[in-house]
């Protein structure tokens, strides 16, 4: 494959990056580190949000790239793909009940998402806790299985190369949003 062929294909997967900084998950936390930091770390306050990106991003090549190098070992069934489909909405149905039932007794919404969070990084701030909230956001299931489905697709257009470009080209999309 040429690079002219490749051009429109990363610049789709940019402009995915740019809209997966925009998820209302990553404006929360970009928001939450930049009032946190602000007493802090002051002078880290207008980065926290190109810190996060680059925390999500380093977590999302590293999935790319386990992928990529799995991809060659192992060749998944149709069927788990057809259940890997179904396995994000109940993940997502399961943390609805929860927050739900957390509202109904009482808790405060932010109080509810903060306890996805492990208890000593629940009030992070300056440019480690950016960093390391960003990894950990990487992790969440969608973001985990996206990314290493890219990896496992890129493989087979060439290999470990066009997986990593691609994890690049997507976080740095991402780090864009997240930045600004």
């Amino acid at each position: 494959m040429s690079m002219e062929a490749g051009l429109p294909a990363l610049a789709l997967i940019f402009l995915l990056g740019m809209r997966h900084g925009l998820e209302p998950a990553h404006l929360a936390a970009v928001d939450g580190l930049t009032l946190r930091s602000q007493a802090t770390h002051a002078r880290w306050t207008p980065w926290m949000g190109a810190l996060f990106a680059l925390g999500h991003g380093v977590c999302v090549l590293a999935i790319v790239a386990v992928a990529a190098l799995a991809s060659r070992q192992f060749t998944p069934s149709p069927n788990l793909f057809a259940w890997l489909e179904w396995l994000p909405i109940a993940l997502l149905l399961m943390i609805a009940a929860m927050n739900a039932r957390s509202l109904l007794a009482g808790a405060q919404l932010a109080e509810v998402r903060g306890r996805l969070l492990p208890s000593w990084l629940r009030g992070a701030s300056g440019p480690l806790g950016a960093i390391l909230v960003g990894m950990l956001f990487a992790l969440v299931f969608d973001t985990a299985l996206q990314a290493a489905a890219w990896g496992y697709a890129a493989v087979a257009l060439g290999g470990m190369q066009p997986a990593l470009l691609t994890g690049t080209v997507f976080a740095v999309g991402m780090g864009v949003t997240d930045t600004f």
